[in-house]
């Protein structure tokens, strides 16, 4: 439901992509398949360019291709920002995905993180959703043998830039949660990225934990939530 209210809140369309799980495919599969789906994006804005109508799936022959974004939600939230961070990067670029213009990055309660935590995400409020055990549990499957939580699976810091080859993301919007225990490490990663000349908004929605959209659809904090996602697609942004 929640691709459905956004794509009628934003006058969307949402493509919303599958991706291989762990256990039995462990990172970088799932950056891999997302990916994969926006090759596969690309290739319906060439067939449009060309008027190939044919080729095309038919709910996208009228898409506006000139403006996509790229999103995703907790750990789909870190899966959209390796494949935003794989699409401008070295060896790609955006004129890479022309004619398709990818012109900014949708991440929701991101699942940044990292190996040791401080006394005040251990002290944040902590539920169902989100829970220091359940990523202990979670996340070590998920990552190649050998790796940890501070690899760049899920730890975007220190990020990869240099003179000769400057870091590059779309202008971003992050949606946090004030008793989300992940939204310590997300703000020093925003701030890690503005000092790469990366745009980032940021949304703080108060008194709400980890992904309570799905279960406060109707909430004030959810409407606002949705609100700030639409008003940020519908924006002028320059390709």
């Amino acid at each position: 439901m929640f691709c459905v209210n956004l794509a009628k809140r934003s006058q969307s369309i949402v493509v919303s992509a599958n991706y291989r799980l762990a256990p039995e495919h462990r990172f970088p599969a799932a950056f891999e398949d997302g990916f994969s789906a926006l090759k596969w994006l690309h290739s319906q804005s060439i067939h449009q360019s060309e008027s190939n109508h044919e080729l095309m799936e038919p709910w996208l022959v009228s898409a506006d291709f000139s403006r996509c974004f790229v999103a995703g939600e907790s750990a789909g939230g870190t899966l959209a920002y390796q494949v935003a961070r794989m699409a401008f990067n070295m060896p790609y670029s955006a004129a890479s995905w022309t004619p398709m213009c990818l012109i900014g990055v949708v991440l929701i309660h991101p699942g940044f993180m990292r190996g040791t935590r401080t006394p005040e995400e251990l002290a944040c409020y902590q539920d169902g959703f989100m829970n220091w055990n359940m990523v202990d549990t979670c996340m070590q499957p998920t990552l190649p043998q050998g790796c940890s939580i501070d690899d760049s699976y899920f730890n975007p810091l220190p990020i990869a830039s240099s003179p000769d080859c400057p870091f590059t993301l779309p202008k971003s919007l992050v949606l946090l949660a004030e008793k989300n225990a992940l939204h310590f490490y997300v703000l020093q990663c925003v701030e890690a990225l503005k000092d790469e000349c990366c745009q980032v908004d940021v949304v703080m929605e108060h008194s709400v934990g980890h992904v309570f959209y799905t279960v406060q659809p109707d909430s004030e904090q959810a409407q606002h939530m949705m609100q700030s996602i639409a008003d940020f697609i519908n924006k002028e942004h320059k390709c």
